[in-house]
């Protein structure tokens, strides 16, 4: 049986305060539009910004110097973040 060699491959992140922000933003429109009662196309968009922010908050984690991050998108290796900071 052969065994696979394993390479690390640098994944592509980005600055977390970015999400951060656009899904504090979602929370707060949702919220703000929930509160007048929503009907029809404003359930909608009520729905739709929460779910944004709802994504942009879960992915967010943070590194430490000298920590590492494994990505995987459904079970397969997407690469490795070593970047320091909100990611």
């Amino acid at each position: 049986m052969a065994i696979k060699s394993a390479e690390e491959r640098p994944a592509a992140t980005s600055s977390g305060f970015v999400y951060i922000t656009i899904g504090l933003l979602g929370l707060v429109v949702a919220g703000a539009l929930f509160a007048t009662r929503p009907m029809g196309p404003t359930l909608a968009i009520v729905i739709g910004a929460f779910l944004l922010a709802l994504w942009c908050l879960l992915g967010l984690y943070m590194l430490q110097p000298n920590q590492a991050a494994l990505l995987l998108f459904f079970g397969s290796y997407r690469g490795s973040d070593r970047e320091n900071d909100l990611r």
